[in-house]
């Protein structure tokens, strides 16, 4: 059984509902990986956020400032192209997990000016991650969904 989250929905002024009309959003743990075992949580630097769900994104994109703060250790030079410009970036190792469930993903998150940008949410999930699972947007039913599958680290 994949963890399946509900997608909730943010407006500009942060504020998160159950129904659109806001970005698809869904809540996270987000943390520190063991230098010696990129694929295990280290148990420190940990925070619960938002994540937008975003089939226009490329990567697993992060808030900067969240990077630091949780100190996540970087791993590659990155080239982020945004609409209007592209910067020079890392990307770093971490972990999430779903709010409310045990399981822990692996993932390189690629540091951009979110909070910078004002943006409300800390992390962006690109077609990297999300075409890993199943995303349910039904509007007709007002079912919104995410699972991921067990082939993610």
């Amino acid at each position: 059984m994949h963890p399946s989250v509900v997608i909730e929905f943010m407006d500009k002024q942060g504020n998160v509902k159950s129904h659109p009309p806001g970005a698809p959003v869904v809540k996270i743990v987000i943390g520190q990986v063991k230098a010696s075992d990129p694929s295990y949580p280290s148990g420190q630097n940990q925070e619960t956020v938002y994540a937008l769900i975003d089939t226009g994104a490329d990567d697993v994109y992060i808030d900067e400032a969240l990077a630091a703060r949780l100190q996540l250790h970087r791993t590659t030079s990155r080239e982020v192209q945004g609409a209007t410009s592209t910067i020079q970036s890392w990307a770093h190792a971490g972990f999430f997990r779903f709010s409310g469930t045990q399981k822990n993903y692996a993932a390189d998150f690629v540091a951009t000016p979110l909070a910078g940008n004002g943006r409300r949410y800390q992390v962006v999930f690109g077609m990297q991650l999300l075409d890993k699972g199943v995303l349910e947007m039904d509007f007709h039913r007002h079912t919104y969904r995410f699972s991921l599958e067990d082939c993610l680290p």
